[in-house]
């Protein structure tokens, strides 16, 4: 994958995945899918990571199991075709990361805010805002 600019911690991003590691090394699983059904997009919702109020928005997740240290979690992200295609997805801005036991979660998100002049079209009903579907 092409090289991406570098993300920004996200403390919101980092509950999301912490809650995520914790919960697989808890429950001993390994899956996207938490025990109870939440999906990544409900774990990072829940966490308050949210869409309103931006232009758009974009979530992923990583997980890994196993590795003992970061270079070696990383190394095999990379080497990954689906794991390393998040790492540079260029809609992705914000990123947190956990680890509980031998559970790693990487969260991603990426959101544009609206621009002062589309904040002002917006309030004088100017510029109308259409809600897509979102879980």
């Amino acid at each position: 994958m092409p090289p991406a600019r570098p993300l920004v911690w996200n403390n919101v991003l980092e509950i999301a995945a912490m809650g995520h590691a914790q919960d697989m090394a808890d429950r001993n699983y390994f899956s996207h899918t938490s025990k109870d059904g939440r999906t990544m997009e409900d774990r990072i919702a829940l966490a308050g990571y949210t869409f309103k109020g931006y232009k758009d928005f974009a979530i992923g997740e990583n997980i890994a199991m196993g590795q003992m240290s970061i270079p070696e979690v990383m190394q095999g992200w990379f080497k990954s075709p689906g794991h390393c295609k998040n790492l540079m997805n260029p809609q992705f801005k914000e990123v947190g990361v956990a680890q509980s036991g031998e559970y790693w979660v990487q969260d991603f998100g990426g959101r544009t805010p609206f621009s002062p002049e589309e904040q002002r079209m917006i309030k004088s009903g100017k510029y109308r805002l259409i809600e897509k579907n979102r879980r």
